[in-house]
């Protein structure tokens, strides 16, 4: 199950968050509401200036079955209330942005809320790279901002999921 190591790296990615994107960051320690070790980033405001959090923590994984790899998760949800029509809308939406995205997957979660979100594979005994660490998180970032923007207008019917999906192309 989660390693012990695992607040200690938590706290490698906190650093490198701070250290090198400047963004903030609370460490928080697992506990009986909470029974894995977190690690919530605030995000810099959406194109909307709507405020925006990511959470990162180590899936639990069984030590006899995975021997060789941890995985820790990036996990964001979209700032925006779908109404019926924009959940019609979104939903192919999504399915066709996630075969252009390079990482991270944009999912509706069981409270209908737009995810995005991304499993991060590391050898069990490695250490988090940095500078690796931070190109991939910078990649993720911008697949959210620029995509988010794009499912926004679909679901505010600014565009449609047609033109949306010639934007991609």
């Amino acid at each position: 199950m989660t390693s012990i190591q695992d607040p200690f790296e938590l706290q490698t990615v906190a650093d490198c968050i701070k250290n090198d994107l400047n963004l903030e960051y609370q460490l928080i320690e697992r506990s009986i509401l909470l029974p894995l070790d977190s690690l919530v980033i605030v995000l810099e405001p959406d194109s909307d200036g709507q405020a925006r959090a990511t959470n990162i923590m180590f899936i639990p994984l069984d030590d006899a079955d995975y021997r060789a790899i941890k995985l820790l998760q990036f996990y964001t949800e979209l700032p925006l209330i779908l109404d019926e029509q924009g959940l019609t809308n979104i939903e192919p939406l999504l399915r066709t942005i996630n075969l252009y995205t390079p990482i991270g997957t944009f999912s509706l979660n069981d409270q209908k809320q737009i995810i995005f979100k991304y499993v991060y594979i590391l050898g069990k005994f490695n250490t988090i790279n940095s500078a690796e660490f931070v190109e991939m998180f910078s990649l993720w970032l911008r697949n959210l901002d620029t995509l988010s923007r794009l499912i926004k207008e679909v679901a505010r019917a600014e565009k449609t999921v047609e033109q949306a999906l010639n934007t991609l192309s």
